[in-house]
């Protein structure tokens, strides 16, 4: 009986917990929620969201960007998904955030190399990409809140790392595949 009670209390205990987190949640899921107040600028947090995509975070969908998601405000709460097609650059600016009325706009420009589609097709392109990140005010911290939809922009060594990644040992004609794009992703 002492037993039957014990475990009675603590199923209290349980939903008592439980009912008070979801009551006192905040309405942005938790991984985007900051751990602790930033003021960091516009700028810096395209510049450290734009330094995590080059080195390969995106790759595996938004859930892998660590700390960045914490700057990150997806519609509806939803994590962008996994993507098919990477673009490789060579290297990216960021402009002086313009500030109004609780919004600010980066303009980002991307030194673009070429693009990868599906680990498989290799496009080269020589271009230069404008991008605008649009940021929201929330409490004293700023939100990266646009764009949704942008491919991951990764270096050329990232590429490279990424494809040999997909180098399986036991699929020889795979692998070759992986190789040869390698080797055109390297003459970029």
């Amino acid at each position: 009986m002492k037993k039957i009670i014990m475990v009675f209390a603590a199923l209290v205990i349980v939903v008592a917990v439980v009912f008070y987190v979801f009551k006192n949640r905040s309405s942005e899921p938790a991984l985007l929620q900051p751990t602790e107040k930033t003021s960091l600028s516009p700028e810096k947090i395209a510049e450290v969201f734009l330094k995590a995509d080059y080195d390969g975070a995106r790759l595996g969908g938004s859930h892998s960007l660590g700390e960045v998601a914490s700057h990150m405000v997806s519609p509806e709460g939803e994590f962008e998904p996994g993507w098919d097609t990477a673009i490789i650059i060579n290297d990216y600016s960021v402009s002086t955030p313009a500030i109004k009325n609780g919004a600010a706009k980066v303009v980002v420009r991307y030194n673009v190399l070429g693009s990868i589609a599906g680990a498989q097709e290799l496009e080269k392109k020589n271009k230069t990409e404008k991008t605008e990140f649009h940021f929201k005010s929330v409490g004293s911290n700023w939100k990266l809140i646009a764009p949704v939809d942008l491919n991951p922009h990764i270096s050329k060594v990232t590429a490279i790392k990424s494809l040999e990644d997909l180098i399986d040992p036991h699929d020889e004609e795979r692998s070759e595949q992986m190789r040869q794009l390698i080797s055109k992703v390297r003459k970029m």
